[in-house]
């Protein structure tokens, strides 16, 4: 089991508005992941979840090569 860690991370995000289905779109430039979300803020918040689950597996996997 993984204890939890907290610290501050930052990335570049670039968040823009899809035109086909109007989601709002969060691209996390550093990792290369994207949330989605029906606001910038829900987008965000989705990309938060995304980029934790992607710590997680890189800390489970013991390979730091699998956050980048």
């Amino acid at each position: 089991m993984i204890d939890k860690i907290h610290c501050a991370l930052i990335t570049r995000v670039l968040v823009y508005q899809d035109q086909q289905d109007n989601d709002y779109v969060a691209h996390s430039l550093d990792f290369d992941l994207i949330g989605y979300g029906d606001s910038p803020n829900a987008a965000m918040k989705d990309l938060e979840t995304v980029i934790e689950l992607q710590i997680a597996f890189s800390l489970q996997m013991d390979n730091v090569e699998l956050l980048f």
